[in-house]
């Protein structure tokens, strides 16, 4: 579906308004705070609602408050919601150049993570648990790592979703992690890819992800980095990585390695990554929303921008280009960043 009739599709029967919750500080529990920034829905449009972007005066995170009540969430996570439907058109599309370059990008860091695991036997299995893992996308490009015999599994909230997981050979939970019953300690990699960010009670989270780690396991969870130019020079509305509303929590490196901290882990490294999308995120967000023409906006599709088409690999590249040179000017700190860790004890 385009991005245009999938908005069309969306504005019946829209909600006015999403019910939100006040919340406080999930890493101190403070309340007092700045407010540093709004936007709304730009990508999906779930509702005309704006949103703020908060700063805790007493540690420094950053979230938003007031949040969407978890309730929301079947109306803010679509059906078309992009983590939902790329399995079948990789599957379809496996030898195009935007195809193969996610999956290089995507497995070569998954195959750092693995020499952080210790005392691991060459010769066994690695037990790979994929949070929010969507129809699967991520999980069958890591099962498909050369020389590495890695079983998946994956958990995922939309059942649709994870019926798809279930049907390509993966072994499913579905429910939201932090209620899902899973056993403990069962797994080597317990693994995060933009979910953190999305999730009511980041703590709780990580403290599940580290229960959940046999022992020489790493958590390895990536997130969007707060601390980077392209937040800095558009974090008052149309930072791409806000993904207003479904953005609850925002990081910097030393937000995130405190947060990590108090769950009982202990970061071993923390990396940094060009977000592309981010940047096209940003464009559409500024053009369309002061007017220009649609022809210009919709050069930098919000929805359409994880096609495998060959356009896309231009303006990824173009971004991913621009957003390294600006890494030299912020002590490489780029859009997203990936934290491997283990459990302190």
């Amino acid at each position: 579906m385009s991005e245009q009739a999938a908005i069309a599709v969306r504005r019946v029967g829209r909600p006015s308004a999403i019910r939100t919750v006040e919340v406080e500080c999930n890493n101190c529990g403070g309340v007092r705070t700045t407010r540093i920034g709004s936007g709304r829905d730009y990508e999906y449009e779930t509702s005309d609602d704006f949103y703020t972007v908060v700063q805790c005066t007493d540690c420094g995170l950053v979230y938003l408050n007031p949040r969407p009540e978890v309730s929301a969430l079947p109306l803010i996570y679509p059906q078309e919601y992009l983590a939902y439907n790329l399995s079948e058109e990789d599957e379809r599309e496996s030898d195009k150049l935007a195809c193969k370059l996610r999956r290089r990008f995507y497995t070569a860091k998954v195959t750092h993570a693995l020499g952080f695991i210790a005392g691991r036997d060459e010769n066994e299995p690695i037990d790979f648990l994929d949070v929010g893992a969507g129809d699967g996308r991520l999980l069958n490009w890591y099962r498909s790592i050369p020389d590495i015999n890695i079983r998946t599994h994956g958990v995922e909230m939309n059942p649709a979703a994870a019926n798809r997981l279930a049907q390509r050979g993966h072994n499913v939970y579905t429910g939201l992690f932090e209620e899902a019953e899973i056993p403990s300690e069962s797994f080597d990699i317990v693994h995060s890819s933009h979910v953190i960010e999305h999730v009511a009670d980041p703590m709780r989270f990580a403290t599940k992800g580290r229960d959940l780690l046999r022992p020489g396991g790493i958590f390895l969870v990536e997130t969007p980095n707060l601390d980077c130019v392209g937040a800095r020079l558009f974090r008052r509305r149309y930072w791409g990585g806000y993904h207003f509303p479904r953005h609850w929590t925002f990081y910097t490196p030393e937000t995130l390695t405190e947060a990590l901290h108090q769950a009982g882990l202990k970061v071993l490294e923390i990396q940094f990554y060009p977000n592309p999308v981010f940047w096209v995120w940003t464009m559409h967000h500024v053009l369309k929303d002061n007017g220009f023409p649609e022809f210009v906006w919709n050069q930098f599709p919000a929805v359409d921008i994880f096609k495998n088409s060959f356009g896309n690999v231009v303006r990824l590249g173009i971004f991913t280009v621009l957003e390294r040179c600006l890494g030299f000017v912020s002590g490489g700190r780029m859009g997203t960043m990936q934290a491997i860790a283990v459990r302190s004890e």
